[in-house]
């Protein structure tokens, strides 16, 4: 259970600087369409 917390946790801290890069480069109603690609 630990081994799966600290993936969880390696896995949400490597996706949460390209979410901020994403939601800063793209324009706002083409969000959607870039987070589904």
């Amino acid at each position: 259970m630990t081994a799966f917390g600290v993936g969880q946790f390696l896995i949400f801290s490597l996706q949460a600087p390209v979410a901020v890069v994403q939601m800063w480069s793209v324009p706002q109603p083409l969000r959607a369409l870039g987070a589904s690609l």
